[in-house]
């Protein structure tokens, strides 16, 4: 993983949860606060890979910190379920069940739709104009095949739309959402048609953007949800079933 990988927001959407009007900016975070974010953003931009073991020193050193609160935030994290600390003390990112995936995928079907809506009622047109810049530098990664950043932009796209819904208490628990599920991501974009079949989602939503439609945004929203989710189930069963048989696990770079 290169260095300085561990950005507290997506690609270019700055510090990334625009505050509302009058919102008086928090306390500077601490040392160890700061390491928990970084270590949370990268898996909710999928930077990790299901079961990928994670290194207290190799971790540290990548972020320039000491090795404390690297341990802090990566056992704050195992706590909230998105990592597993295995026998022998070794910490790895959590890979969901299929039944855990489509019960989270259900829950997101409720309330990033509601997101969008809250969303479109509150974007001004310079958030409409980073929104269209975000897809069509996914749309351009992706067709490039560099599946890896059009992964993040991806991301950072669906992320930045619910994060002008300007609602606080719904995008927390959106990206908690996205800290379970978003390494799994690799799973589904590892086989490159995944990112194609995404595309005419992507264009509906920029499309329902533009034209303010919460509708037509919801319904494509669900639709991307409903059509990956599928592979995605597909994938987790298969995983599921060879382990079951006793076959080994996939490896994973990263």
């Amino acid at each position: 993983m290169p260095s300085g990988s561990y950005g507290t927001a997506g690609p270019d959407i700055a510090d990334g949860r625009p505050l509302a009007g009058g919102a008086v900016p928090a306390p500077a975070p601490t040392l160890a606060e700061t390491t928990y974010r970084r270590l949370r953003s990268a898996l909710m931009f999928s930077r990790f890979a299901p079961h990928q073991r994670l290194k207290v020193r190799d971790l540290a050193a990548e972020m320039e910190v000491s090795e404390t609160p690297v341990r802090e935030a990566l056992m704050q994290l195992v706590r909230e379920g998105a990592l597993e600390l295995k026998p022998r003390h070794y910490i790895r990112v959590r890979r969901l069940s299929r039944a855990e995936y489509l019960a989270i995928r259900e829950i997101r079907m409720r309330l990033e739709p509601l997101a969008a809506e809250q969303a479109l009622r509150r974007i001004t047109p310079e958030d409409v104009q980073e929104l269209v810049a975000l897809h069509e530098r996914y749309v351009a990664l992706a067709r490039g095949k560099d599946f890896t950043a059009a992964l993040e932009v991806g991301i950072a796209f669906h992320l930045a739309l619910f994060w002008r819904s300007r609602n606080p208490t719904l995008t927390n628990i959106i990206e908690n959402l996205w800290v379970q599920v978003a390494p799994l991501f690799r799973l589904l974009y590892g086989e490159h048609e995944a990112f194609y079949d995404s595309l005419p989602p992507h264009e509906q939503m920029i499309h329902a953007i533009r034209m303010r439609d919460a509708w037509a945004l919801q319904e494509a929203l669900c639709a991307e949800m409903i059509e990956g989710g599928e592979v995605m189930a597909r994938i987790l069963e298969q995983q599921e079933r060879r382990e079951l048989q006793g076959g080994s696990r996939p490896r994973y770079s990263g």
